[in-house]
């Protein structure tokens, strides 16, 4: 058909890269390449088959072209022959490529480990594979527009096989009615006079000199009716290549669902694994704050350890000195008494001087004994109350080793999950490995493919018909998809797109760290 456009190989085919998502190769690669193939086989029958149909199809257009009367069709016939096709599934308005570039590159930007090196290769797989969607998704569009047109074209026949068949039957008619006129007139005649039948013969035969025209009139309705018939049967195989049009782009309609499903199954393994990554940070985060608060907590309890020991040394030396000014009170109090009798006994007034002196330096040196004493009774208080103190600092020292305990206990726990999901991601990498010498040959596979559209098509047009034109990009209906959240991984905040996320984690990160 002249409406029909092929599309350009670059819509047709998509090369795929080793770095794609190897885990969907099981959902849509093999079932994809199958249905390349089958469609690149019908499309070449077709295009044979219309080198033989392009005529017809003209002359029944000119013909009913010429036909003035019409008669609309039935709507059931209306909507069953244009009620075929449905619109095409959309991709998600949140579904943008930079935003993942985006993503890729904060990534990149930070000390990654063996984890985050992981999530970065999956983030660039998941972009390709996006990037994969859109053109496959550009593809099936032309392809629609290409069907789309067919249908209009069909449409076309369709009403053109409507008219001629509405001015075939008012032809009939018309005929069935002279026919009827005519029997009846000749009856008519046959009872009448021979003088007036005569008469009434020649006016007839004069007024019906164009009965060859009668004839050739019934020749054409006789054409019409077969021609009418061929175009029958050809709409019937037109009706079944639409159902087998309909049938692949269900198909396609599938596969794309089925891609939109892994995009979303991808992104929320890539947002759970963000998720795990942060909290093993701020595990990692809590429990070095938890080590440096016991180390200084066991550097703070040998401190105290010491100090008790020294001030223990202090209040035993301190004790002893009590004890020896506590023996020298005593004994200045002695020599007092019998200062005191040798005075009351002595009479010689020099003597009494000398005592009353000697008495005068004794209750000086008392009293510097007792101030001595009540001074080092108030240190030794202090010191008691600074052993209180200590020892309540070390019943509290206890209670921590339970803590540390329990956080020793969290860390052998932390240390096997993370252990368990590095042999998980493990075995995906060797799955991945697996997967991209399958997509390999998927890729070969494709490009023979593409040898084989360039080889008859260059057949196609050594045989002289003129190629195809390119089938222009058919623009979007516009339509309402549903709103899609994204969240962030830190603060568990809801976003519209993936950039307002990427501009919010910089703050977000910031205000972290």
């Amino acid at each position: 058909m002249e409406g029909e456009k092929t599309p350009s190989l670059e819509e047709s085919f998509v090369i795929l890269g080793d770095s794609l998502v190897p885990s969907l190769e099981d959902q849509y690669g093999k079932s994809l390449a199958q249905e390349t193939k089958q469609l690149i086989n019908e499309e070449l029958q077709n295009l044979c088959i219309k080198g033989s149909n392009m005529k017809p199809s003209i002359n029944i257009s000119q013909n009913a072209s010429t036909s003035n009367e019409s008669q609309p069709l039935s709507q059931n016939e209306v909507s069953n022959k244009t009620s075929f096709y449905g619109t095409l599934p959309k991709l998600p308005n949140g579904l943008e490529v930079k935003d993942t570039q985006s993503i890729t590159s904060f990534l990149n930007s930070t000390d990654m480990n063996s984890e985050e090196f992981q999530i970065s290769q999956l983030v660039e797989e998941n972009v390709q594979l996006k990037n994969t969607i859109i053109q496959n998704n550009n593809s099936m569009k032309a392809q629609y527009a290409k069907i789309r047109e067919w249908q209009k074209e069909v449409e076309e026949i369709h009403e053109n096989h409507k008219q001629k068949f509405i001015k075939a039957k008012q032809f009939i008619e018309t005929l069935k009615n002279d026919n009827v006129a005519l029997k009846q007139e000749i009856s008519r005649l046959s009872c009448a006079p021979k003088s007036e039948s005569n008469e009434k013969i020649k006016t007839y035969v004069e007024e019906n000199m164009n009965k060859a025209e009668l004839d050739l009139a019934k020749k054409k309705i006789a054409s019409l009716e077969v021609e009418l018939q061929e175009k029958n049967e050809a709409c019937v195989a037109e009706r079944s290549k639409r159902v087998q049009y309909e049938q692949k782009l269900e198909k396609f309609e599938m596969e794309l669902e089925n891609c939109y499903k892994t995009i979303r199954e991808q992104k929320k393994q890539l947002e759970d694994a963000l998720k795990q990554i942060q909290e093993n940070v701020d595990a990692k985060e809590a429990l070095q704050q938890h080590i440096e608060k016991n180390n200084k907590l066991e550097q703070n309890l040998l401190e105290t350890t010491m100090d008790k020991k020294a001030l223990s040394e202090s209040i035993s030396a301190l004790t002893h000195k009590l004890d020896e000014k506590n023996g020298l009170v005593q004994y200045y109090q002695e020599q007092v008494m019998k200062l005191q009798s040798e005075v009351q006994n002595n009479q010689h007034v020099c003597e009494a001087e000398a005592l009353k002196q000697q008495l005068m330096v004794s209750q000086k040196a008392l009293t510097d004994c007792q101030q001595f004493n009540s001074n080092y009774q108030n240190k030794v208080a202090q010191l008691t109350a600074k052993n209180l103190e200590l020892e309540e600092k070390l019943a509290q020292y206890s209670t921590y080793d339970d803590t540390i305990y329990a956080l020793k206990t969290q860390i052998e726990i932390n240390k096997n999950d993370f252990e368990t999901e590095k042999r998980a991601k493990d075995d995906a990498i060797r799955e991945r490995q697996q997967m991209g010498a399958d997509l390999q040959n998927i890729h070969r596979r494709n490009t023979q493919l593409l040898e084989e559209i360039e080889y008859y098509r260059d057949r196609l047009s050594n045989m002289g018909e003129p190629p195809l034109p390119r089938a222009p990009p058919r623009e979007e209906a516009p339509g309402s998809p549903p709103l899609t959240r994204y969240t962030c991984p830190i603060c568990c905040t809801q976003y519209r797109s993936l950039k307002l996320v990427q501009d919010h984690l910089d703050i977000c990160i910031s205000h972290q760290y």
